[in-house]
C-alpha cells in the first residue's frame, strides 16, 4: 500500500475537506464504509460519531457523501473502505489501533489533526488522480 499526503492550504487553513477526496472514490461506492475515531465540527453527524461505541459507524458511501456535504471540517479520523469480501459479510471487528485499517481495507483516508490528509490504498490510479487533483501532495511507499 502506498500514502498519498495531501497539505493543500490557504495560510493556516486546510482548502478541502473528506468530500473533496471522496469525489475521486466513485469506485469504492459499493463497499461498505467505517468511520473510527472523527472528530469533526459543523454538523449534525459530529454527535452521532462522538456517540458510537468504540467511536466506529458504518456508512453506505452515500452516508459519507452526505457526511462530507453536511460537515464545516473534519479536524481528525479514519474513513476506510472494507475490503469487497469483508463488505459483502459485513464482518468487521472493533478497531482498536490504525494498523487494524489496513487488515479489513483497501482504502483509507485520514484527517490528521486539521494539518493533513492522507490517503492509503492500493489503487495507484486513484493515488494518481488524487496527486493531480491536489496542489501540495507527497507520495509514501
Amino acid at each position: 500500500m502506498r500514502t498519498l499526503r495531501i497539505k493543500d492550504k490557504e495560510g493556516h487553513l486546510l482548502t478541502f475537506d473528506l468530500i473533496d477526496i471522496l469525489q475521486e472514490c466513485e469506485g469504492y461506492s459499493k463497499r461498505l464504509w467505517i468511520a473510527w475515531t472523527i472528530d469533526c465540527v459543523g454538523s449534525h453527524w459530529c454527535q452521532i460519531f462522538a456517540g458510537a461505541p468504540n467511536e466506529q459507524v458504518q456508512l453506505s458511501f452515500y452516508d459519507l457523501l452526505d457526511y462530507g456535504r453536511a460537515v464545516t471540517q473534519t479536524q481528525d479520523g479514519y474513513f476506510f473502505a472494507v475490503s469487497a469480501e469483508r463488505s459483502v459479510t459485513k464482518d468487521v471487528p472493533q478497531i482498536a489501533n490504525p494498523k487494524e485499517c489496513l487488515q479489513v481495507s483497501d482504502l483509507i483516508i485520514h484527517a490528521f489533526d486539521s494539518t493533513f490528509w492522507e490517503v492509503t490504498s492500493t489503487d495507484d490510479e486513484l493515488l494518481a488522480r488524487l496527486a493531480i487533483k491536489f496542489k501540495e501532495t507527497t507520495m509514501y511507499g
